[in-house]
Order: C-alpha cells, then structure tokens, then sequence
C-alpha cells in the first residue's frame, strides 16, 4: 500500500505519465518504484541476453514466487504496448528488499543468478547461465628455487573489477589480472 501511496503522490506532481502513452521503441522500460534503480538494470541486463531470456520464458515454473515474477516481468518487457513496465509484483517477491533503500547492484546480481540458475537447474535449461556467465581464470605459480610450475584454474560467473584509479575498463581489467 504504501508503494502505491507513494508512487500516486509522485505522479500527481508530474505530469509526465509514461504507462500511459504508447510504446514506441522495440524496447520498454522498467518504472524505478523509488531507488530499485540497481535492480532494474540488473533485470534488463538479463532481459537483454536472448539465450537467457527465451530459457526464463520458456518454461512452466512453480519453484518460487520471485522466478515466477521474473517470467511475468520478462512477458511484459517483451509483449506490453505501454511505453514501461511496473515492477511491483517482482519486486514484492524479495520480502526483505526495501525499495527505498539503495542496495548494493552486486549482491542483487548474485541472488538474481542463483534464483534463475536454481529455477532451470531441473529443466533442459540447466546450463544456460553456465554458458552465458560462466569463465575461468588460470593462475601460474612457479617456484623460484626449483622450478616448479602449479597451474590453477577457477570458474567464475562474475567478476568484481577494482575501479579506484581506472579510467577505463580496460585499465581496470588490467589491474584485475596483475
């Protein structure tokens, strides 16, 4: 009740009503409930991947209430005529997430993969996010009295780049893999 208090009190001071005017792009956007900004890029970050996207569509769930709330906001990305999308269903599936609260973009990217990654785990799509997010990262260590080499690999599925002192992505990977 209160998200709809607020966000009615918001746009009577606007009067710039975007659900209400047509779709004219191929693309829709989320509405940010207050400060969701985080999640709603992260949501269209994965709306975005068509492998990732047809898989969370493409299949007939039960298992929990925020997957269920991802496929219907994945079907209004992709069908609605609106111009955006209102995420409170999804967004009132995570109980413990405060919309007006900024939360950290990272953690919400791990839960978000894990919830999706658990959902297809039992379908034919059980490798989806393997093989869109996953990598490895190889390390050498050689031992400087006798030589000895150790080689060690280990998968990721993101990585958390150090951008203090980055100008460019480029720089930060670098600095990742020093």
């Amino acid at each position: 009740f209160s998200i709809l208090s607020s966000l009615h009190s918001s746009a009577i001071k606007s009067k710039y009503h975007p659900s209400t005017q047509p779709r004219c792009y191929d693309y829709i956007g989320i509405r940010n409930l207050s400060c969701i900004c985080y999640m709603n890029s992260i949501v269209q970050q994965f709306y975005m991947c068509a492998l990732l996207r047809n898989a969370v569509l493409s299949i007939d769930s039960d298992i929990n209430d925020t997957f269920n709330q991802a496929q219907k906001l994945f079907s209004y990305l992709s069908l609605s005529n609106r111009s955006d999308v209102i995420p409170f269903d999804f967004v009132n599936s995570f109980s413990d997430i405060d919309i007006n609260a900024q939360q950290d973009a990272n953690e919400f990217m791990i839960r978000f993969i894990d919830i999706i990654d658990t959902s297809l785990s039992k379908t034919i799509y059980k490798y989806v996010i393997n093989d869109i997010y996953k990598g490895k990262i190889a390390s050498t260590i050689t031992c400087t009295s006798c030589g000895h080499v150790k080689r060690n690999e280990e998968e990721f599925t993101y990585i958390s780049l150090p951008l203090l002192h980055c100008h460019t992505l480029t720089e930060s990977i670098s600095n990742f893999l020093a």
